[in-house]
């Protein structure tokens, strides 16, 4: 999945990276860009206005708690 997040980016010459998305130019490894596009808090990164949601982690089902039944069952039951 790492090679999802470089095809999201340019490689420049002086080590740093450029997001193809908002062009932004950043130094940092795979962790970096992945706080980037995904908006990850604690990455030390601003995050990319263009980022958010990427179709590799994104979600085909239109039910918010498919695969999560039994932990909503259980929520149900205490309530």
């Amino acid at each position: 999945m790492d090679n999802y997040y470089w095809d999201q980016v340019i490689k420049e010459e002086n080590g740093r990276w450029e997001c193809k998305l908002c062009n932004g130019s950043f130094s940092g490894r795979t962790s970096r860009i992945k706080a980037h596009l995904d908006h990850i808090k604690g990455g030390g990164i601003e995050p990319c206005p263009y980022g958010g949601v990427h179709s590799h982690t994104a979600s085909t089902s239109s039910n918010p708690f498919e695969g999560h039944q039994g932990k909503f069952d259980a929520v149900l039951l205490i309530l």
